[in-house]
């Protein structure tokens, strides 16, 4: 998956199977880079574009060559502010679950002692 990098990670060095990719200009938001990235349509294109059998390689031109949807800015940050908080809410509702879980099985042990 793509990852933004942010100044908490000035001078990182990545290694090899990882590529780099710096945002120049005012036209396209880091944040939504990265989203995009990570959409379907992103990965099964990489994954389409792929080589190699056990381990899948994706070079430079594979990268070069993919095309994103790059409305304004301003639609960029509603796309990255809904997307966050779709995960927060993921997030919430995961731990939820497993709340529920931890209590449900409590009352029950809870029963039988």
């Amino acid at each position: 998956p793509a990852t933004l990098i942010t100044e908490d990670y000035k001078g990182f060095v990545a290694a090899g199977q990882f590529m780099v990719l710096t945002v120049f200009g005012q036209t396209c938001s880091p944040d939504y880079l990265c989203w995009y990235l990570n959409t379907p349509e992103a990965k099964s294109y990489f994954a389409r574009e792929a080589r190699g059998t056990a381990v899948k390689i994706i070079d430079k031109t594979i990268v070069a060559n993919f095309e994103i949807s790059l409305p304004d800015l301003k639609a960029q940050k509603a796309i990255v502010d809904l997307s966050q908080l779709a995960n927060r809410e993921e997030s919430l509702l995961d731990s939820l679950k497993e709340k529920r879980k931890q209590l449900i099985y409590g009352y029950c042990k809870q029963k039988i002692t």
